[in-house]
């Protein structure tokens, strides 16, 4: 089961940060590491969250729904 987390946000997302060449988080595990630090979890345990995430995301599209993260964005599979 996947028990919702409050939203904080990581020094690391600023646009000042960016733009000063800091790393951003380009990978499931690399987000999964931010957020197990952030909310003092273990690794496996942010990664089974964000895996579940991008699961929701990807069975929702497959089923034709849309799913909107405010934000972030909109995912929907689309014909090509």
């Amino acid at each position: 089961m996947i028990s919702a987390l409050p939203v904080r946000h990581s020094s690391c997302q600023t646009e000042e940060n960016h733009s000063k060449g800091a790393h951003s988080l380009t990978t499931a595990n690399e987000i999964a590491e931010n957020i197990a630090a952030e909310y003092s979890m273990t690794k496996t345990r942010a990664k089974a969250i964000v895996d579940g995430v991008f699961k929701a995301i990807a069975d929702a599209a497959v089923s034709g729904a849309e799913t909107s993260i405010p934000g972030f964005g909109k995912f929907k599979v689309s014909a090509t």
